[in-house]
């Protein structure tokens, strides 16, 4: 069975930007980067992250 490697870039403000990240993940062969803006300081509240576990 084919294994993925999956990415999570997130920005804490809306003035901050995900884009080194995601550089990085694209660097690390990741399949699919999961990405979000939020100040959400729980992880309950992160949608994106939520969805790659």
């Amino acid at each position: 069975m084919p294994s993925h490697r999956y990415g999570y870039a997130r920005a804490s403000t809306l003035d901050q930007s995900t884009s080194v990240q995601r550089e990085a993940l694209k660097a690390a062969k990741c399949d699919r980067v999961y990405e979000e803006q939020a100040s959400e300081t729980s992880r309950s509240g992160r949608n994106e992250l939520n969805r790659c576990k």
